[in-house]
């Protein structure tokens, strides 16, 4: 089974305080070669929507690490507290990639959106062990 964790770039959208918003523009343009053309220009903040978080000592993730066997874990309960290893528990085999349901994205626009649960301390070493 597949799964989209895809999430769409809306004009004025904020990911994160202190962060720009993402901007969409319909902008003209001119080359003798080619002549007057219309396109879009598109500036966002790298840590916007879906995206992967590589951490300091890596630069890039190939592709083929992106699509592999993996378990999806629905946590969208959890919306006042961090997420704990407790709610990680259900069978996780080593290797495998771990998805988590938020379900977030229905706060996109809203200053909601903001106040996302987050993954705790141990939650983080329970995923790395």
């Amino acid at each position: 089974m597949f799964y989209d964790i895809s999430m769409p770039l809306v004009h004025g959208q904020l990911f994160r305080k202190g962060s720009p918003m993402t901007s969409i523009q319909r902008m003209r343009f001119h080359n003798d070669e080619e002549g007057d053309y219309e396109t879009f220009v598109l500036s966002t903040p790298l840590h916007a929507a879906t995206h992967v978080d590589l951490g300091k000592k890596h630069q890039s993730v190939p592709l083929e690490r992106c699509i592999a066997p993996g378990r999806l874990i629905d946590v969208s309960g959890i919306t006042e507290r961090d997420i704990e290893p407790t709610d990680l528990c259900g069978g996780i085999v080593y290797g495998e990639t771990v998805l988590l349901m938020t379900n977030w994205d229905q706060h996109a626009g809203t200053d909601r959106y903001l106040e996302h649960p987050s993954l705790s301390i141990e939650a983080i070493k329970y995923l790395i062990d």
